[in-house]
């Protein structure tokens, strides 16, 4: 009566665990498709010894069992592997070698035995470099568990279908029952790997029950089977050891797992105190050093971080493109996206961090609008003067730094006061934002062009000695001499001051060449202007 009630709780419990496989998501067709033919397999194997007593079913249980782990194949070929794995984890597959060699020479079902070998090394070659993802902190706790159930719950079987002692009772109830804990622990496993969820200790308390039992009723077949107890002391000696690698199989990457978690929760706690106070410290931040800031950090908390690109900043990459991005958005304005090289690697944490990254990256570019608004001139686009304070230390610090000259030049728009006069204001601001556009058009990157007041410019060039800085400003003459303004019929001429050609050592010094140019400029008025004047010895 024991026996059949055994299997129809078998039976129930097949059908319960291959529904719920089949709710895990993109792999729960596979999954159903390996617990439900392990599951039919281990009823019929004990269906044939217990019951019917009949040697030509058990010749068939051996298809579904094939059938599984073609299934379970599928399941670990869809996962994705790390880029880097050492190579000695094959090695593990002299496990499966041992077993074939002590458990062929006793089977009648050599062929079926040689085509589980096939495939369990088919199943070491993709769970190998999973399985060390997890120990490497990089895949959920759940691989942990249904991994090496997968593999040893595999092997044990196939040795127990291969070696046909004398049956007894209580044995068959005990494989019946250890059969339905190994497919459980399979289920709950990638149930945890769907989820991500950490494993409870009774996934632990069920892992330890199913190996050891496994492993007695490896020695228990053995030892009651007449024919198979040669070399009875180095089967034993296999089983025990096996019993403990398995058993290390899993509490040592979850230990190594929880290891790597704390270390990983401490560099993320980092990130999280630069995001704080980022970009704070500079005084005019750069959109590519934001971005390249941006992607430090990411790539700090995680090597699966393959680029950031930044919106905001007319599309500035730093890295590279893949196919797997999570949004950096601050409310619901799409400043960028980073970029993974993987689609599970780290997602989970950062799927954490971007939210509040991209809420301190909107924070910082909303301060850089409103700095920039503070340090421009609203009519021309040119900085003002408080955009000049903010600069003169870069130009002082880039001319030290490679020794280049710096010349101050001050413009001034000849009788201003008469084209307003005469032509009205809104002709004059035309006539403003003309001439800022040529400076603009005629300046490097690493020049200033300062609207410093009513009708007068300061221009800061880079790398220029006198003589090319006159060349530069006399170009810029003749070209606003040239200009055609709407409703201004008469020519514009500009006059021009020129004082430095030094590197400079202080802001001081750069403010007394200002004064200088300015002494220059008077100079080009008293002399007629509409030309370019030099104040020597400044």
């Amino acid at each position: 009566m024991f026996v059949y009630l055994a299997l129809i709780a078998g039976l129930t419990a097949t059908f319960w665990l291959t529904w719920k496989a089949y709710r895990l998501g993109p792999i729960g067709i596979y999954a159903a498709g390996g617990v439900f033919s392990w599951g039919i397999s281990g009823l019929l194997y004990f269906l044939a010894t217990k019951i019917l007593i009949n040697n030509y079913i058990i010749q068939y249980v051996w298809f579904p069992l094939f059938l599984g782990y073609i299934f379970f194949i599928l399941i670990l070929s869809s996962l994705p592997r790390p880029k880097k794995y050492p190579r000695w984890l094959y090695a593990l597959t002299a496990f499966p070698v041992f077993a074939l060699g002590i458990t062929l020479p006793y089977s009648e079902y050599k062929i079926q035995l040689i085509i589980m070998f096939i495939l369990q090394l088919i199943i070491f070659h993709y769970a190998m470099p999973l399985w060390y993802a997890l120990a490497q902190g990089e895949a959920p706790e759940g691989r942990a568990i249904w991994i090496p159930v997968l593999i040893l719950f595999g092997s044990g079987v196939t040795i127990w279908y291969a070696v046909t002692p004398s049956y007894n009772e209580e044995a068959m109830v005990l494989a019946t029952i250890t059969w339905i804990i190994g497919l459980w622990l399979l289920v709950s496993g990638l149930e945890l790997e769907v989820t991500g969820r950490l494993v409870p200790l009774a996934h632990l308390t069920g892992v330890a029950i199913g190996f050891m039992s496994m492993w007695m009723l490896m020695m228990n077949q053995w030892c009651l089977s007449a024919n198979t107890q040669n070399n009875l002391e180095l089967k034993m000696w296999f089983a025990i050891i096996t019993a403990l690698v398995s058993g290390l199989s899993i509490f040592l990457p979850l230990y190594l797992f929880k290891q790597r978690s704390e270390r990983k929760l401490a560099r993320w706690g980092g990130i999280l105190n630069k995001l704080a106070t980022f970009l704070w410290k500079q005084d005019a931040p750069t959109p590519a050093g934001i971005a390249q800031e941006l992607y430090n950090l990411f790539r700090q908390g995680c090597n699966s971080v393959a680029g950031v690109k930044l919106a905001v900043f007319e599309g500035l990459l730093v890295g590279e493109e893949t196919e797997n991005s999570l949004l950096l958005q601050d409310r619901d304005i799409i400043l960028g996206k980073v970029y993974l090289y993987d689609q599970h690697g780290c997602r989970g944490p950062l799927e954490n961090i971007v939210p509040l990254a991209s809420q301190r990256l909107g924070e910082v570019v909303r301060s850089l609008r409103w700095r920039s608004q503070a340090e421009t001139d609203p009519l021309t686009g040119l900085l003002n003067r408080r955009g000049l304070d903010v600069n003169i230390h870069y130009v002082i610090d880039r001319a030290f730094s490679n020794q280049w000259p710096v010349t101050t030049a001050m413009l001034d728009i000849d009788y201003f006061k008469q084209v307003n006069d005469q032509f009205g204001h809104a002709a004059g601001d035309h006539l403003l934002q003309a001439i800022a556009k040529i400076l603009e058009s005629n300046l490097r990157n690493e020049d200033l062009a300062i609207r410093w007041g009513g009708e007068e410019f300061l221009i800061i060039l880079s790398n220029n000695n006198m003589a090319q800085a006159k060349q530069i400003l006399e170009r810029i003459r003749k070209r606003i001499s040239n200009l055609k303004i709407n409703g201004i019929n008469k020519t514009i001429t500009i006059s021009v001051g020129l004082a430095g050609s030094k590197i400079p050592k202080t802001i001081d010094e750069i403010n007394n060449w200002i004064k200088s140019a300015d002494t220059a400029l008077r100079r080009a008025k008293e002399k007629g202007r509409n030309r370019v004047e030099i104040e020597e010895g400044s």
